[in-house]
């Protein structure tokens, strides 16, 4: 396989000079490469009052997990107004959506607006928010996800804005990390993978044994992708007596207990996949800490070669710079006076 960045599989431990070029190297796309993908500019909406073309009517609440140890995780199913225009992105494709919701001002708090990914269903006219419902905090993030917590099922919510993403839709070996909610950005590309062809390997770490959610889609994709996906669990805190297993009843699905760390990742992601080729693309979902962790680790591993390592890496999932992402838009354009309404 031939990329602008070598793969490196060399046996030979770093020096303490080559280590330390190596993490500089990551620090540098960690801060440019970073924000130059993924702070894309916003519209000026989520400033601007609410009004028909960022109302989103909630349809459907499905609680996910509900455990005394975490917080619970919603589905939260809304309509899109008639008005609504999903951003052009990625050659006519559907990129990876993310929306903002903006909570109303409260006492101590204004501007709160939190992103999520998006995920549409096949008219086109609703979306689904997988988010973590924290207990109302300090931060405005925190108060987003309180709000949404509480919101009634029929009631409007103030989704300003929108964006779309461009990924490797003919990668042909991923590997997907992804730490609690963020597994929901990572199904979909793995769907998408699949069917065309592609070998897809999931990490799915979370602190508690009954923490996972989508266990349902993910299965189903066991079945149907036999030997071209499979899912192995890293449990951070077992509960006393578990221990590490294989699912009995479907192929490819596994627990282990303990973090992500390098000797996972190698594991899953090292050596040759079944079309005797080395991993292609990674995709990494968590807090922004969880995925720098893991390009370090990536790094250190020795999977790829960073000592090339030239702003934006070709082996992430999402082209970044390299793409033709949108912009934050406004989820409808701007209605012309005779059409605005007080809210």
């Amino acid at each position: 396989m031939s990329t602008s960045y070598e793969i490196a599989f060399s046996k030979q431990p770093f020096t303490m000079i080559q280590r330390n070029r190596m993490m500089g190297r990551i620090l540098l796309y960690l801060l440019v490469g970073v924000a130059t993908c993924f702070d894309t500019l916003d519209s000026g909406e989520a400033k601007l009052p609410s009004r028909p073309g960022t109302l989103c009517k909630l349809q459907s609440r499905e609680v996910l997990t509900n455990n005394s140890t975490t917080p619970a995780v919603h589905r939260l199913r809304f309509s899109l107004p008639l008005t609504a225009q999903i951003p052009e992105c990625c050659s006519g494709e559907t990129g990876m959506l993310h929306v903002r919701v903006k909570a109303p001002d409260a006492s101590d708090q204004t501007m709160r607006f939190n992103p999520y990914s998006a995920h549409l269903d096949s008219s086109k006219r609703s979306f689904d928010l997988l988010v973590k419902i924290y207990p109302r905090g300090t931060s405005p993030d925190l108060g987003v996800s309180a709000y949404l917590g509480a919101v009634a099922v029929n009631d409007y919510v103030h989704v300003p804005e929108i964006r779309a993403l461009d990924w490797w839709r003919d990668s042909k070996r991923v590997g997907l990390v992804c730490f609690g909610v963020g597994i929901t950005e990572c199904l979909e590309p793995a769907k998408l993978l699949l069917q065309e062809g592609a070998e897809v390997r999931i990490l799915y770490a979370n602190r508690h044994s009954d923490d996972p959610i989508l266990l349902d889609e993910l299965r189903v994709l066991l079945v149907e992708y036999p030997g071209r996906f499979r899912l192995r669990h890293c449990i951070s805190r077992p509960g006393s007596g578990s221990v590490n297993e294989s699912n009995p009843s479907i192929d490819g699905e596994r627990t282990t207990h303990g973090r992500v760390d390098i000797h996972v990742l190698k594991e899953e992601f090292g050596g040759m996949w079944q079309d005797g080729d080395v991993i292609q693309h990674f995709f990494m979902v968590g807090t922004v800490e969880m995925e720098n962790s893991v390009i370090g680790m990536v790094a250190q591993a020795q999977l790829f070669d960073f000592s090339k390592l030239r702003g934006h890496p070709m082996f992430l999932l999402p082209k970044g710079p390299y793409g033709i992402n949108s912009k934050w838009a406004a989820l409808s354009p701007q209605e012309s006076a005779d059409e605005a309404v007080e809210l």
